[in-house]
């Protein structure tokens, strides 16, 4: 081969490798990690999901959830119902039915339509489990406080617990039953040395639609599982 030929496939080949070693370094600092063929596809903002996605007027997503508390109020196997009414433009008015062995819990709040967070604090029967609710099936506005991608790899963020600091981050993709439809979920993970947490996401859908998180001492400390979920 020529002094000249050498030249330019020497020249292709480190062009190659610098676009390479360039798209590496933007899917990294995106805070994605995997495989190379990964890492050299990105997610687009086709993938980004946030708090709140496809709610619409009318909105209802039905819960089982059991999720254990310090204090002397636990929800063990709880019907958890919340309809979404639309209030004004920027707000949604959640009503909330739980049924708690023999106990019934109602009442409503304000919640903002972006990322729904809290307009106010509700009263009345539901201000005694509103923060349960706020630790379990409301636990993902922690994890999402802006757009996040639904894609295997991506870090969402750190989870403290204890002593202990773990990134959470999209290991997978899963396939679970709502209303009887199959709907192929991503699975955000975090792993602590004595339990491997777990909340399914999808697009399309406001809220988790699974989760088995736990603390640093190997104890559950909720779960739950859509079991209804009408537009």
């Amino acid at each position: 081969m020529s002094p000249v030929r050498q030249v330019i496939l020497l020249t292709l080949v480190l062009a190659t490798l610098g676009i390479v070693v360039s798209l590496v370094i933007v899917a990294v600092g995106g805070g994605f990690s995997g495989p190379v063929p990964s890492l050299l596809s990105p997610p687009s903002s086709k993938d980004l999901w946030i708090v709140g996605e496809g709610l619409r007027n009318n909105t209802r997503i039905n819960y089982i959830l059991t999720s254990t508390s310090p204090t002397a109020l636990s929800l063990i196997n709880s019907t958890v119902s919340i309809q979404f009414i639309q209030e004004g433009n920027d707000s949604w008015k959640a009503n909330f039915n739980i049924i708690n062995g023999s106990y019934d819990y109602t009442g409503s709040i304000l919640l903002s339509k972006e990322y729904l967070t809290n307009r106010q604090m509700p009263e009345g029967d539901l201000a005694d489990v509103y923060r349960i609710i706020e630790s379990s099936l409301f636990d993902i506005r922690n994890f999402a406080r802006e757009p996040k991608y639904l894609a295997p790899g991506a870090r969402w963020d750190n989870v403290v617990s204890g002593a202990l600091t773990a990134p959470i981050r999209i290991t997978g993709q899963d396939s679970i039953m709502v209303n009887g439809t199959t709907v192929d979920s991503y699975v955000l993970q975090y792993d602590l040395p004595s339990k491997v947490s777990k909340i399914w996401i999808a697009h399309g859908f406001p809220l988790p639609i699974k989760a088995d998180v736990g603390d640093s001492d190997s104890s559950t400390r909720y779960t739950f599982e859509m079991v209804g979920y009408r537009r």
